[in-house]
């Protein structure tokens, strides 16, 4: 049987890592990259997905950042989570001072909502050549470029970004028949990508409540916190191998991942 760390040994390694090496010059708890989300206003993302421990005598709940952007934990409801339904955190989506985050800097951080996806994706400058599909350290993804990335001069971290074959109601969309994770695979230029502010959203797939998660290491589903305009859905960030919408639509009681961010003051 895998070994399992403790849960306050687990946080504590997590934090720890989270706290090395780390850059004067970086935000703490966030990457160092700005990112528009609307006219005139920026936000940092956090340094990795958001993971929950349970202690399973006391009960007790701890919200921290995953040490890595690539990290995922998959299957392991025992101990500790990254994936929650809309209906549990909407309390909390647009101010999570409410729970407090152990390696977060005491900082006021939310989850964007539909609007702001959106205006990552198609309306800040050059949107469409700032993000790609990618394979960082072994795992699926999306990789998301701040807005002072000279996309014609980093010569020395050259990313291949997609040549969509449409884009249709918001969605980008290429041909279903490629693999586009496979055209960016990445190792040791991570770090240099991540000191200019890249974010990586790893595909961590969804799940039905008590279900096990479906499409782990192919899908993405990042939570925003806007319901739907009709009925009783939410909308979210989609990704798989050949399409991207931040603006997709189901039901609330999935349970998605949540990358944070906090607006640059």
């Amino acid at each position: 049987m895998r070994k399992i760390l403790s849960l306050f040994a687990f946080v504590a390694i997590v934090i720890s890592f989270a706290a090395c090496g780390g850059n004067s010059n970086e935000p703490e708890a966030a990457v160092l990259g700005k990112f528009s989300v609307g006219n005139g206003k920026q936000v940092y993302f956090s340094k990795g997905n958001l993971w929950r421990s349970t202690n399973l005598i006391t009960m007790e709940k701890m919200w921290y950042f995953a040490p890595r952007q690539w990290d995922m934990i998959g299957d392991d409801p025992s101990m500790h989570t990254e994936r929650y339904s809309w209906n549990e955190l909407k309390e909390s989506l647009d101010n999570w001072t409410i729970n407090t985050i152990q390696n977060g800097g005491g900082y006021t951080w939310r989850v964007l909502n539909n609007k702001e996806w959106n205006y990552l994706f198609h309306s800040r400058d050059n949107a469409d050549k700032l993000f790609t599909h990618a394979n960082v350290h072994g795992v699926n993804g999306v990789i998301i470029l701040p807005d002072d990335w000279d996309i014609d001069h980093e010569t020395d971290l050259t990313l291949n970004t997609l040549e969509w074959v449409d884009v249709l109601n918001g969605q980008y969309k290429g041909n279903s028949t490629n693999d586009c994770y496979a055209i960016n695979t990445i190792t040791d230029q991570w770090d240099a990508l991540e000191k200019k502010g890249a974010i990586f959203l790893p595909a961590a797939g969804s799940a039905a409540p008590n279900n096990p998660v479906e499409n782990f290491g192919s899908n993405g589903a990042y939570l925003s916190s806007t319901p739907y305009v009709v009925g009783d859905d939410i909308y979210y960030l989609l990704f798989e191998s050949y399409r991207l919408h931040p603006s997709w639509w189901y039901i609330p009681s999935i349970l998605r991942t949540v990358r944070l961010v906090r607006d640059v003051k």
